[in-house]
């Protein structure tokens, strides 16, 4: 029994250590995605339920319902759903969130509010049939009846009322109108305890008239159906039913009076009552149905809280928020409300100006209005944007009460503000990455050089050299242990993620400074040991990106700093978009001297495409939607790079795109003037056919030209530099797909393969280096015998000429010539078990290292496959002795798939859209980083760390075996000395 139990704690202790070394050299960040605050039902919101703490709960723009926690802002638990399936509304009761999404309400799920556990899942209709809505929960509501796991009641389409229980998600019954939304368009429901309300809206010629139906509870029948005397001018003018105690009122504002009308059994009166008060232009709602508790703004932009009266005699004002003074427009005030933990009602109202911090005042006690709170929240505007949103939480200590707000940005940052102070922020915008890069960091030395050359001259440093010589003992310390211990950095040591003082890089180059720019319009510098943000830039006179390049225009290795140019296509405020660049300082986030902070503007229309130049200026050359070239910074093209450009565009219609090569035509304007380009060739693609995606060839470095053969004969592998991968889809059925090989010099289509989908969507996934090109599809053919449905990878090699010792320089001739498109292509399909959603290549300092592909896969996993598996070489027999020579296994359709494989151990990488990879300082290391909802960094060793001694190399030993050997030369020295001399004497 000792020994069972000593080899359970040694392998558990092999775990932990395992464990806490894979955890030393990546990271995770898990995200939720930008609020969804467009409509109060989707937005966050406070809630504390009858046993348990407070938290947050919110659905995303990533389609994802999450719980926060308020104190730190961590995700207690999330779920992501597909993105086909839109959350629609949520509402929280007792200890459950019931949340409604698909297209018209097609899903309904109840999850345990503290852990965030499905309790259970009902399918309500086709997703197909679904209505589709603006906004999307105008044709579905859900009205969860109080108590326990209580029923709910849910409409979809507009049309349909369905009872559900709340204990196993069965459908007790289901009423559909028979205009089946044809006139009338059904937006809320609502229940008494005896019976259902449903509201909707009759279309007339010029406005709206509301529709009242009455069902039972219990057996889903029509009791009443009645028509209110109303003249609504918009949907959103209409508010409830809300409830007080067991009344409950519909609310809406006609011509500027604000009317209500009570929802009776039987519906025998529903004679509309006027509010007394002043006219109103907008009703908001606060979240208080359960407690008859709206808000509505006066022409004066006052916003006013009112209570629905018991004796349905309209509604009663409970408290009013006067206009702050510089505050214009209803896009700077929020109103929202909630209850505190001891069920008291309070609502707020938030304003602010983007000159100055946002004031916040609350108003408690519903029924007797009295203020309770007032304070500043001096968020910074400059950084993260507009506030979009804001809501609130009231926590009574005794007589003191605690306020807090949390408060979503136009840049996607989460913030909750408590006395003034930002507790925590959260960096939503990270979930939506458009462009990011990689940039090296500068050694320790060169920054600590520069700084003391900005210091002083000459004499400074000599002083400071003096100074420094009193180190000097230390210093010879430290190198005899190191000398003797071999203690130096280890290639498993967590890098230094600290982000106080200057980033410099590491021994090995595994920390350096991640670029990500973000569809919000934020910049962000993060470290990459540990995903620290660095910096963060917001750039001005941006509502939204619709497109963003990044590209490195100047490193640490050319020149003193790191630069990098942001190209955006921004829409503005007047709704119109525009080209701008950016230049930021990649190593603080700051503008570079003499750019401009609001960007430099190109030309007003779309972006079409954007690319680097790697002259002596690092040019960025941008082509607008007419095909024009524009230069950044602006100056005039040499010839030279005039003459070796080539521009392959995507034009033509959508859904009739092709790719056109275009060439810059000669001219002599001055820097700053558009170039004129003309096409120069056109693909042959099919005219049904569609372009989906375009790929472009790594440009790491190659160090092997050449594959050496079994039988001593080499493959020479193809490196046209021109290369493209296409993927495209016939349309309008999409039922085939097809992959291109494009030169984009003359347009030569090098390569082609074609897939069946049979309806399903073209989603082909290419990764592309050196000769090697991999895409993934989903195969849902069944011809043959074996044929099976499933996802394929497929892996196509390219080599010189026809064959084995055929050599045609393809990586340094010309296009033009005849040998440029003779090639020998293989290719190979494999078995995965699961859809991809991106893959790379793993990428290195000099390109020896064996190149990996790397996948992040439906299972939100991030995978390797080594080349070896993915060669498309490997034979159908036995392998034969040449064969074996070259190390090739036989052919097996089934790729493995094991834990080992798997490089986010237990994370869940949500939703990844790209992976990208960068080389080290260790050649055998490479950098990977994959990005979408969340982030995920880690590092790979295709072909083992080779360039590093191993753990079980031992120092010492060998250092004391040289001194052993050094000492035994000088003792036997004189002895050979003294024999040699005793040798010439007697010979």
């Amino acid at each position: 029994m000792r020994a069972v139990y000593s080899t359970l704690l040694r392998v558990l202790l092999a775990l932990d250590v395992s464990a806490a070394l894979a955890a030393s050299v990546d990271w995770h960040q898990d995200h939720i995605g930008i609020p969804l605050v467009d409509r109060i039902s989707t937005a966050p919101v406070f809630y504390r339920p009858p046993a348990g703490n407070t938290s947050i709960i919110t659905a995303t723009r990533s389609n994802v319902l999450a719980s926060l926690n308020p104190e730190n802002g961590d995700i207690v638990w999330r779920h992501v759903l597909e993105e086909d399936d839109p959350i629609s509304s949520f509402q929280c009761d007792e200890n459950t969130v019931t949340a409604l999404s698909g297209p018209g309400g097609s899903t309904l799920r109840m999850f345990e509010i503290s852990t965030g556990q499905l309790l259970w899942e009902t399918r309500l209709h086709n997703s197909a049939l679904g209505l589709l809505s603006d906004p999307r929960d105008l044709a579905s509501h859900v009205h969860v009846v109080p108590g326990g796991l209580s029923d709910v009641l849910v409409l979809t389409n507009a049309h349909e009322v369905r009872k559900i229980s709340g204990a196993t998600g069965e459908v007790l019954w289901h009423w559909s109108s028979e205009d089946r939304a044809s006139l009338v368009l059904f937006s809320r429901i609502t229940a008494t305890p005896s019976a259902v309300f449903v509201v909707g809206l009759t279309k007339s010629f010029a406005s709206y008239t509301i529709q009242i139906v009455q069902l039972d509870l219990q057996t889903g029948l029509p009791l009443a159906v009645k028509d209110v005397h109303s003249s609504v001018t918009s949907v959103a003018d209409v508010l409830g039913p809300l409830s007080h105690e067991t009344l409950s009122t519909v609310v809406w504002l006609e011509n500027g009076i604000l009317k209500t009308v009570a929802l009776t059994p039987g519906l025998k009166s529903l004679s509309p009552a006027i509010s007394k008060g002043p006219q109103y232009r907008k009703l908001v709602d606060v979240g208080m149905e359960a407690h008859g508790a709206f808000a509505a703004i006066d022409e004066d932009g006052n916003a006013h809280v009112l209570n629905v009266k018991e004796n349905d005699a309209g509604s009663l004002v409970v408290g009013s928020f006067e206009r702050n003074a510089g505050v214009e427009g209803d896009d700077l005030s929020f109103v929202s409300g909630g209850v505190d933990e001891h069920g008291e009602p309070y609502v707020a109202r938030l304003q602010w100006s983007p000159n100055r911090s946002a004031s916040v005042r609350f108003v408690s006690g519903i029924k007797i209005g009295s203020s309770i709170s007032a304070q500043q929240i001096p968020i910074d505007a400059s950084q993260n944007g507009e506030i979009t949103h804001a809501t609130f939480h009231v926590e009574r200590q005794g007589e003191e009460a605690i306020a807090r707000a949390l408060v979503t940005t136009s840049t996607g940052a989460i913030q909750l503000w408590q006395q003034n102070e930002a507790k925590w922020t959260r960096e939503e915008s990270l979930s939506e990455i458009q462009a990011i890069e990689f940039l090296d960091l500068p050694e320790q030395k060169v920054l600590a050089s520069e700084h003391q050359g900005e210091q002083g001259g000459a004499l400074h440093r000599f002083q400071k050299q003096v100074i420094d010589l009193q180190n000097l003992p230390s210093f010879i310390i430290r190198f005899a242990k190191r000398f003797v211990t071999g203690s130096y950095a280890h290639i498993s040591d967590a890098t230094d993620g600290s982000t106080e003082g200057t980033l410099w890089r590491d021994t090995f180059g595994f920390k350096k400074i991640i670029v990500a720019v973000t569809s919000t319009g934020k910049v962000f510098g993060i470290e990459s040991g540990r995903g620290h943000i660095v910096w963060s830039q917001r750039l001005e006179s941006i509502t939204g990106l619709a497109n963003a390049k990044l590209f490195v225009t100047q490193d640490f290795i050319s020149g003193s700093s790191a630069e990098v140019t942001i190209v955006v296509e921004r829409s503005m405020e007047s709704g119109k978009t525009s080209v701008a660049a950016f230049c930021l300082d990649a190593l603080t986030g700051n503008f570079v001297t003499g750019t401009p902070a609001a960007g430099a503007e190109m030309f007003a229309g779309s972006l079409a495409d954007a690319r680097l130049v790697r002259d002596e200026n690092n040019t960025v050359i941008v082509v607008d939607h007419e095909s024009q070239v524009y230069t950044y910074p602006p100056q005039a093209l040499s010839p030279s790079i005039v003459s070796r450009l080539y521009l392959p565009l995507r034009t033509g219609p959508p859904q009739q795109q092709r790719l056109t090569g275009f060439k810059i035509a000669p001219s002599s304007s001055g820097a700053g003037s558009p170039l004129k380009t003309y096409p120069s060739w056109s693909t042959a693609f099919p005219p049904n056919e569609e372009i989906m995606s375009v790929t472009k060839r790594d440009s790491g470095p190659v160090a092997s030209f050449g594959k050496g053969m079994g039988d001593r004969t080499t493959l020479y592998k193809y490196l046209n530099p021109h290369l493209l991968a296409v993927t495209t889809a016939a349309v309008p059925d999409r039922h085939r797909c097809s992959v291109y090989l494009v030169d984009t010099v003359k347009g030569t289509i090098l390569f082609h393969a074609q897939t069946s989908t049979k309806g399903r969507a073209c989603d082909i996934r290419v990764a592309f280096t050196e000769n090697w090109l991999v895409y993934q599809y989903y195969d849902d053919t069944l011809e043959g015998v074996e044929a099976a449905k499933g996802y394929r990878v497929v892996s196509v090699e390219l080599y010189e000429g026809s064959g084995k010792n055929d050599k045609t320089s393809s990586s340094d001739s010309s296009s033009f010539t005849y040998d440029s498109s003779e090639l020998t292509v293989y290719h190979q399909s494999f078995v995965v078990p699961y859809g991809v959603t991106a893959m790379a290549m793993t990428s290195t300092r000099f390109g020896i290292t064996t190149k990996d592909l790397i996948v992040a896969n439906t299972k939100d996993q991030i995978q390797l496959y080594a080349r070896r598996f993915l060669d498309p070489r490997r034979p159908h027999g036995k392998p034969t002795a040449e064969e074996q020579e070259e190390m090739l296994f036989p052919y097996d359709p089934l790729l493995p798939d094991s834990p080992q494989q798997v490089l986010s151990r237990h994370y869940q990488i949500a939703r990844t859209r790209n992976i990208i990879t960068s080389p080290a300082l260790l050649e055998s290391t490479s950098l990977v980083l994959a990005y979408g909802l969340d982030l995920f960094m880690t590092r790979v060793t295709p072909s083992g760390t080779f360039d590093v001694l191993s753990d079980s190399f031992n120092k010492a030993q060998l250092v004391l075996v040289i001194f052993g050997l050094g000492a035994a030369i000088l003792l036997v020295r004189p002895m050979v000395r003294k024999n040699q001399l005793k040798q010439r004497w007697y010979t």
